[in-house]
């Protein structure tokens, strides 16, 4: 049974977001409503909120919306998956 996380790259996603400021390219911190913006301009609309649970665990990431945060943060989708905070499955709780 997995755990009650709901998602592997939650954190990962927020360590980068914090690393990254998409406007200047500088490092910096770039904020969930500026993200949720910037994903409106990719056909993928998640509110401030969502993002928030996504950062969390608390919501479900489909494989689209991670390769749309990932273009918006100016990454690739792997720098996410394996990024640091980034739940293996043994972390995640599942069982073989």
């Amino acid at each position: 049974m997995a755990g009650k996380q709901k998602n592997l790259y939650g954190r990962s996603i927020r360590n980068i977001r914090k690393s990254v400021d998409i406007r200047s390219g500088r490092k910096g911190h770039f904020h969930l409503v500026e993200m949720s913006a910037e994903l409106d301009f990719t056909g993928v609309s998640l509110s401030r909120f969502q993002l928030g649970r996504i950062e969390n665990l608390q919501r479900h990431l489909t494989d689209i919306e991670l390769v749309a945060i990932a273009s918006v943060l100016g990454v690739k989708p792997l720098d996410i998956i394996n990024g640091e905070g980034a739940l293996t499955l043994e972390e995640w709780g599942a069982s073989y």
